[in-house]
């Protein structure tokens, strides 16, 4: 599902149940730190300017990955694609909710050992990721750079280590910012999930190979034509069906403008009146897209192009691999 504006709306209220959350479990004034910082929180103009978000960016080493606002929707500028509405929603009222805990270390040579190293290193346990919020008119609403977790902070929130770019100071900070691990982790990345049994056909053909179609029956599986002197492998079969049944991507791009006029194409009939089509683009990367062979399947179709039209995709490789297969790839010999 998509990131609206709309839904950031609710940023605003949510951060800050989140801060008082954390106000509640933070020491009282009692006990000073270094800077006397105790409890403050560390991002506050996010709390009051969630919704004027329009660019975060997330940089870790020499990789940057930027989400955007396109008129009702936040995307990943690269690709254009829906980042999901949990994810973004995560990072933002876990960055307006941290407050500081403590000092720690300003000597840049011990930062990997909290998960802020500048470069990695065999003894650094990760790099630390930039983060920047702006908003339209560029302004920095809030920016940080966050670390390893510390489990053993008092309280079920935990800490994190974090600190600024303009300073040596290192913080452990009373709550977790979620920046996804990997670009993958930004999308939903399931574009098809059918119901199990429900692909009738599954046809694989172009590409300067023999093609093979597999039919459904009584939910069995059955190859179409099996070549002479040679048995279907049943789990071979089910592979490929278990393919159709559930595509996922392990990245997105824009949509080439041309598509190559012979290449492997997978096309999947269903039980609920949709076809699925799947065209090779290069390697692992396909279009995809659905048409309703029937009313019943209208919806299901749409939903499908919804996510897909204008886009490219990288299926793991396990999964490319299976748009390859000819008749020989799902039968065998006879054993001798």
């Amino acid at each position: 599902m998509s990131m609206s504006f709309k839904h950031l709306s609710v940023l605003t209220a949510l951060t800050a149940a989140s801060v008082v959350g954390v106000a509640t479990l933070s020491p009282g004034p009692g006990k000073q730190i270094a800077a006397d910082r105790r409890g403050e929180r560390v991002l506050p103009a996010l709390l009051t300017r969630a919704n004027d978000v329009t660019s975060i960016v997330v940089k870790e080493g020499e990789t940057t990955f930027t989400v955007e606002r396109k008129g009702d929707l936040f995307v990943d500028s690269a690709s254009g694609y829906p980042v999901k509405i949990d994810t973004l929603r995560d990072l933002m009222s876990g960055a307006a909710a941290l407050t500081f805990e403590e000092a720690r270390t300003r000597d840049a040579a011990r930062y990997g050992e909290i998960g802020l190293a500048q470069t990695l290193t065999p003894d650094a346990i990760g790099l630390g990721r930039e983060l920047t919020l702006r908003a339209n008119d560029g302004t920095i609403i809030g920016s940080l750079i966050v670390g390893g977790r510390e489990a053993t902070l008092a309280g079920a929130q935990g800490g994190q280590y974090i600190r600024f770019r303009n300073g040596p100071e290192t913080w452990l900070a009373r709550g977790e910012v979620r920046v996804p691990q990997r670009r993958t982790d930004w999308f939903d990345v399931s574009l098809v999930a059918l119901k199990r049994d429900a692909a009738s056909s599954i046809s694989l053909s172009g590409g300067k190979s023999d093609a093979l179609k597999i039919l459904a029956e009584d939910k069995n599986l059955k190859l179409d034509k099996v070549p002479d002197g040679r048995t279907a492998v049943q789990s071979k079969l089910a592979q490929v069906n278990m393919f159709a049944e559930a595509i996922t991507f392990e990245d997105v791009r824009r949509a080439s403008s041309t598509v190559p006029t012979d290449t492997r194409r997978m096309v999947i009939a269903t039980t609920d009146g949709v076809e699925i089509t799947l065209v090779t683009i290069d390697g692992p990367w396909v279009q995809l897209s659905a048409k309703a062979l029937s009313d019943e399947g209208r919806d299901a179709a749409a939903a499908i192009n919804a996510k897909s039209q204008g886009f490219e995709f990288q299926l793991p490789p396990y999964e490319a691999g299976v748009l390859l297969w000819t008749p020989n790839d799902v039968t065998e010999a006879p054993k001798s």
